[in-house]
């Protein structure tokens, strides 16, 4: 939206300084800029669906994975929850599960079937909610730390974290911590590599 606001600010700013101009280099620069700014409105309007776009596949997934994540190594991983429905995710556990341990949940919102099921926008309302609630086991509420928004939510009950992000419009991803501090949940959600997924 930010772009298409560019782009028709630009063709008027374009229309009013053309406008001014008689002679006919003018008027052959006006239907030059203005057939540039229609064509590039053109490909602002029919940018790429995340429903065309190839899912990361699971080796690539599996390779990206960390191996540690907020100190704690990676003792299993498989394939994320809705794998069995097409969707492509890959889920990987930190540490001791009974003790302190880290699980990280990433989903990639490309691809037909996550498009069929409208996995990406699902999580793109999800995140743009603001929430703020509490209760006596704990609260969920809207989080914006170092730029990244997250929906955060606190369990008293076994003393963990979980933190919901959407990365670039296309990656849900989710770390849940049992017995460590909320700044070092943090800390493990922003040493994620999310940024090598597409390299």
């Amino acid at each position: 939206m930010n772009t298409l606001k560019l782009f028709c600010l630009g063709l008027c700013a374009s229309s009013i300084f053309l406008a001014g101009c008689n002679n006919k280099s003018s008027e052959k620069n006006t239907a030059n800029s203005e057939e540039a700014i229609v064509e590039e409105l053109g490909k602002a309007l029919t940018h790429t669906k995340l429903s065309d776009v190839e899912p990361i596949s699971m080796e690539d997934l599996e390779a990206w994975l960390p191996k540690t994540l907020g100190g704690l190594p990676m003792t299993s991983s498989q394939h994320g929850s809705m794998s069995k429905m097409g969707v492509h995710g890959i889920a990987a556990v930190y540490g001791n599960p009974n003790e302190k341990s880290i699980v990280l949940t990433l989903t990639d919102c490309a691809g037909k079937q996550a498009g069929t099921m409208g996995v990406a926008g699902t999580l793109r309302q999800t995140i743009a909610m603001d929430i703020d609630s509490e209760t006596e086991n704990g609260y969920q509420k809207t989080v914006v730390d170092k730029g990244v928004r997250a929906i955060e939510n606190y369990s008293r009950h076994d003393d963990s974290y979980s933190m919901n992000i959407f990365h670039k419009d296309r990656f849900g991803v989710d770390i849940r911590s049992t017995r460590i501090p909320r700044e070092e949940a943090w800390d493990a959600l922003h040493s994620i590599p999310l940024d090598k997924l597409l390299k």
